[in-house]
């Protein structure tokens, strides 16, 4: 490919020309153009001094913005202070113009706003976004090390203490440091704050350290960050060493909205590294750890709409293709609990269609699914029955339905049926039916050509699914369009299989989420708005068997003439 400037070149004849029109004084990077990169300086005044600029176009001009950077420039909220990188536009990537943006027009205004707002900042309000300057973001952290938080307010009052860390499994002295914060104490080591127990058990090796809130700005450098904490804190030039790095938290003021602040962590690491294995000489070397906080509150920020989901249980019955995607699903949007009942193993044979893959194969499903979850999602709670419903009870050693189901069932908010079997999907219909708990299910057809989801709410829904039933054979619901290709099955699958791509059947599985989730948030304020339908048909598949556009019919689910489980109630 053509560096960019080759390409349109008469584009960076009227940069230049632009430039020297507007008077400002420029030179090029002549040993940057043979290697096809453009990057100019220039000359920048500003109340009686000038200052360097050094604007470097990217490979890709003009498609993407270019950077301007400058140490001498006037400092603040929209500088960088390690590159001294401007930050000249609010999101870039979607406000940059290819077509119309010049670097002259750049210097005219942009540079121009940026410079007022730096030199007048309590001017600054009509001229820079509002949005948060995030100080944090400016720190140079090692890759990977990490240090988990919880949404605490420590007093201001409070200047200095020390912390006890979580170090994850498997962690050594040689790692990146993944830890948590389990607990801050103050100064006479009097708790003052600690982590959700529900994240607590995850770490079981444990670590000390300290923390402080610097007077002043922490500096980026963490030599200087350093020597600033030791200044504060005369004990830290000692790293305390056991089995672990030394780490210091600092607590330092983060703008979280435009002029509004919140407390926020920065973390130093101090680690013996050995030159020559165990037997070398070592040295201290230290680097910066972001903080991530690990709180309900950050994790259901970005859905608003879910709150009434936070403290629901759903049940769900049967994990193949279908189920297993549910459970996640539901997990990631943040359910209180999901309680799983599936009789099968994975299978690597499996993977094209489940979950997880090739790790997962052997595991019995509802545990290895229960577990996964529980790992990945651990403000839920996960609960897992391998059996099958509807198989003899042989003996007082073994757990039937009877003793499996009450328990699975107790606190459930909502039945997700994804086993796709009549003589399970007519018993749990008719359990949810005495319980009074809402009855979903999914089902997919051979060739993942289409598939069906519905619903049965007590008090809301006229019909059961029985009626369902009823509808499909009449012709009331037409039926989703399927391959006519048998069944498969491979070596070592106990039970034939349809055929079928999973992302096919994921078209089923998010509806089946989105009508589930709305029936968990009906009647609530502000919740994921109800659905004003109970079954939903799809093709994914034409019946010539081409591949379309997932086409979508709804339907009511009304009592059936023909049913007679209604006399029943």
């Amino acid at each position: 490919m053509k560096p960019w400037f080759h390409r349109f070149s008469r584009r960076l004849e009227e940069e230049f020309r632009e430039l020297g029109e507007a008077g400002y004084e420029y030179r090029i990077d002549k040993a940057a153009r043979q290697t096809g990169r453009i990057v100019i300086t220039v000359n920048y005044p500003l109340n009686g001094e000038t200052h360097e600029l050094v604007v470097r176009f990217p490979e890709t001009y003009p498609y993407f913005p270019f950077e301007i950077t400058s140490q001498s420039f006037p400092g603040g909220r929209h500088k960088d202070p390690h590159s001294g990188q401007l930050c000249l536009l609010k999101d870039p990537q979607q406000n940059w113009s290819a077509m119309n943006d010049r670097l002259a027009g750049f210097l005219k205004t942009q540079v121009a706003k940026l410079a007022e707002a730096h030199l007048r900042p309590d001017n600054a309000k009509d001229i820079e976004a509002h949005e948060a300057s995030q100080v944090t973001g400016y720190f140079r952290y090692r890759p990977g090390a990490v240090v988990f938080t919880g949404d605490w307010e420590i007093p201001k009052t409070l200047t200095r203490g020390y912390l006890i860390l979580g170090l994850e499994d498997g962690w050594n002295p040689n790692a990146v440091l993944r830890c948590a914060v389990l607990e801050i104490q103050d100064e006479k080591r009097n708790v003052i704050a600690r982590l959700d127990d529900r994240l607590r058990g995850r770490y079981t090796q444990t670590a000390k350290g300290r923390w402080l809130r610097p007077s002043v700005a922490l500096p980026f450098d963490e030599h200087e960050a350093q020597a600033h904490a030791i200044k504060a804190w005369p004990a830290l030039a000692n790293p305390q060493f056991d089995g672990a790095p030394d780490i210091l938290g600092f607590l330092i003021p983060e703008e979280v909205d435009y002029e509004r602040f919140h407390d926020n962590w920065v973390f130093m690491v101090r680690q013996k590294v050995r030159e020559d294995g165990r037997r070398g000489q070592a040295t201290i070397r230290g680097y910066f750890a972001r903080s991530d906080q690990a709180s309900l509150k950050v994790l259901q920020a970005r859905t608003p709409n879910l709150a009434p989901i936070f403290t629901k249980k759903v049940l769900v019955v049967g994990l193949g293709s279908i189920g297993s995607a549910f459970a996640w699903q539901m997990a990631r949007a943040g359910i209180g609990g999901i309680h799983m009942i599936d009789f099968d193993h994975v299978q690597l044979g499996n993977a094209p269609r489940w979950l997880l893959g090739w790790n997962a194969a052997g595991f019995d499903k509802a545990g290895l699914l229960a577990n996964f979850l529980g790992t990945q999602y651990p403000f839920g709670n996960f609960k897992a029955w391998p059996h099958r419903i509807g198989s003899p009870k042989y003996s007082d050693m073994h757990h039937g339905d009877l003793d499996i189901l009450p328990e699975a069932l107790d606190g459930v908010d909502l039945i997700f049926d994804a086993t796709a079997e009549w003589c399970v999907s007519n018993y749990i219909s008719e359990l949810a039916r005495d319980r009074g708990i809402p009855y979903t299910w999914a089902t997919g057809t051979p060739g993942a050509w289409g598939g069906t989801i519905g619903r049965v709410v007590p008090g809301q829904t006229a019909g059961c699914w029985r009626c369902y039933q009823h509808m499909l054979g009449d012709g009331a619901i037409q039926l989703p369009h399927h391959a006519n290709t048998p069944n498969v099955q491979p070596v070592g699958c106990f039970h034939p299989t349809f055929t079928g791509a999973g992302f096919d059947m994921d078209h089923v599985t998010l509806a089946a989420v989105r009508l589930a989730v709305s029936t968990l948030c009906s009647g609530a304020d502000q919740g994921y708005p109800d659905f004003d339908w109970d079954v939903g048909v799809v093709n994914i598949w034409s019946d010539l068997g081409a591949p379309i556009a997932p086409s979508w019919k709804t339907y009511k689910l009304d009592k059936h003439p023909e049913c007679r489980d209604h006399e029943r109630r």
